[in-house]
């Protein structure tokens, strides 16, 4: 059997179903590649750390949101450590969690996943099983599959934004939807997040193997739709030809969008971004956007969580993996969905 959570085969890793009883009390030993294998003893009282990014984007409140409402419905003892998107905050959190020994489980999506690679690794080493949500850590930003999965850690429930895969995905899109020499600026994010280090990478590949897709300008929001308006009017100022406009984050790109608006250019200028949130979605319905790729925050903890109820019931005996948030939307290797025109209509933002 895989262990798909009841989800979907894509990005999933195979892994059998251990017949040990929750009931029995008798311990299971799983091999995640770390120094040590797991020892997890099925029935026990769950108590999970979750480890959340932030609370001051609709994607992070979306996303606390279904953890604590998966955690209430599977019965899970959980507690919320909110970092607000500082990462030596979460790195303290971490530790302070460790130190504890209050928690036999954690489930986190990483501000920084290089500053908190030891604390992560010591967990894993002392007996917690830990997911990472979102992105990768210890050096594994971008990465998909088992390859973003820490040695020693249970599972990683793939991010679509911070996917190297899924940002290929997206520019070889918009290159194809602009097969003619064209002009373009990128509303990105903070350096050395993961989502803006794998979107920087894709669109300087996209440049590189099409000279003729002209980045003229990136410019460093603060994800929010108010320095999205800010930076694409002074985008739209200093390059008034430009005809593509890729945003990073769909809170981004609802400023980039009023600002196109104010300009006479909606319509004219066509915006591509990452998010698929509730106005996203309803401007590619209306065409004032041409294309999103959607995140599943939601779905993507509530899998971590399941996953981890999964464990506790003794029917996990290995790594899993889930890419694409844990969709079951996109291609079956956890290639993201893409909301254009056509598709708007018959899909739900999940934020």
């Amino acid at each position: 059997m895989l262990a798909c959570l009841g989800l979907t085969l894509a990005g999933c890793a195979a892994s059998s179903t251990s017949a040990v009883s929750p009931a029995s009390g008798k311990s299971i030993t799983l091999n995640l590649g770390g120094s040590q294998p797991l020892t997890w003893t099925p029935g026990q009282p769950l108590k999970v750390a979750f480890f959340a990014y932030g609370s001051s984007t609709a994607w992070e409140v979306a996303m606390t949101k279904s953890a604590k409402e998966t955690a209430a419905h599977l019965g899970i003892d959980m507690t919320v450590f909110d970092s607000n998107e500082n990462a030596q905050t979460q790195f303290n959190q971490m530790q302070t969690a460790l130190t504890s020994g209050k928690y036999n489980a954690w489930t986190f999506a990483p501000v920084d996943g290089s500053l908190i690679c030891s604390v992560v690794q010591q967990a894993a080493t002392k007996g917690i099983a830990v997911i990472n949500q979102q992105a990768g850590v210890c050096g594994k930003d971008g990465e998909s599959g088992d390859a973003a999965r820490v040695p020693g850690l249970l599972s990683f429930v793939g991010g679509i934004g911070a996917s190297a895969s899924t940002w290929k995905a997206f520019t070889d899109y918009v290159s194809k939807d602009n097969p003619d020499p064209t002009t373009a600026v990128v509303l990105s994010g903070t350096a050395g997040v993961a989502q803006t280090i794998s979107s920087s990478d894709a669109i300087k590949a996209l440049h590189t193997a099409r000279p003729d897709f002209d980045v003229l300008g990136t410019y460093a929001t603060d994800y929010s739709s108010q320095s999205g308006y800010n930076l694409t009017q002074q985008a739209l100022q200093q390059h008034p030809n430009v005809k593509v406009i890729i945003s990073i984050y769909s809170g981004i790109t609802t400023g980039a969008r009023q600002a196109v608006k104010e300009a006479g250019l909606a319509g004219k200028v066509k915006i591509y971004d990452v998010g698929g949130d509730t106005e996203a979605v309803a401007a590619v319905r209306t065409g004032l956007q041409t294309m999103t790729v959607p995140q599943f925050p939601a779905t993507q903890v509530r899998t971590a969580l399941e996953t981890l109820d999964k464990l506790n019931k003794g029917q996990i005996d290995g790594p899993v993996i889930k890419m694409n948030d844990g969709s079951t939307l996109g291609g079956p290797n956890g290639e993201p969905f893409f909301v254009t025109k056509s598709s708007a209509a018959n899909f739900t933002a999940e934020y």
